[in-house]
Order: structure tokens, then C-alpha cells, then sequence
């Protein structure tokens, strides 16, 4: 049978290996509160890149717009030239009817 002092002696060596366990488990939050700074700095810096997103979506929106817009404008200058050639070749085939029949 253990004697009373070999029995403290025990109980000691658990809290000692407890409270070792305690301090290492101190130390590494210590060591994330020190990173903290840092994590906390880089998240700044996105967030101001993610702030820069609407203004840049709305450039692109107005890019967008006005690329439609030069789009449909060269459709229907096309359309108006299609529209003018068909017509000469129409007026000179009709002419060379004509002259043809006179």
C-alpha cells in the first residue's frame, strides 16, 4: 500500500502534467492572438478589393451598353446599304429592260 506522501507525490505529478498541458495550449492561442494583426490586416485589404466590385461591375455594364448600341447602329447602316445596293441593281436591271424592249 502506497503511503500518504508517495500519494501526493502521484497527485502532483497529474496536476503538473495538467497544467503542462494547460500552458502549451496557452501558448498556441497566444501564438493565433499574435497572428491576429496580420489575418486581420489581409482581410482589410480584400474587403477594399471586394468594395471596388460594384464600381467596376457598372463599367463594364455601361461597356456592355454602349457595344450594343454600336452594334445595332452598324445593323441597321447595313441593312440601309443592302437596301440602296438592291435598289441600283433593280433600277439597272429595269433600265436595261426597258432599253432592250424599246
Amino acid at each position: 500500500m502506497a503511503t500518504q506522501a508517495e500519494k501526493s507525490i502521484h497527485d502532483l505529478k497529474v496536476e503538473v502534467v495538467t497544467l503542462n498541458v494547460l500552458v502549451q495550449s496557452l501558448r498556441t492561442d497566444l501564438a493565433l492572438l499574435y497572428d491576429l494583426p496580420k489575418k486581420v490586416a489581409v482581410m482589410e485589404s480584400e474587403l477594399a478589393s471586394l468594395r471596388e466590385l460594384p464600381k467596376q461591375v457598372a463599367v463594364l455594364q455601361a461597356q456592355l451598353a454602349e457595344a450594343t448600341k454600336t452594334r445595332e447602329l452598324w445593323g441597321q447602316r447595313g441593312w440601309t446599304i443592302l437596301q440602296l445596293v438592291f435598289a441600283a441593281i433593280l433600277g439597272a436591271t429595269l433600265t436595261y429592260l426597258l432599253r432592250i424592249k424599246s
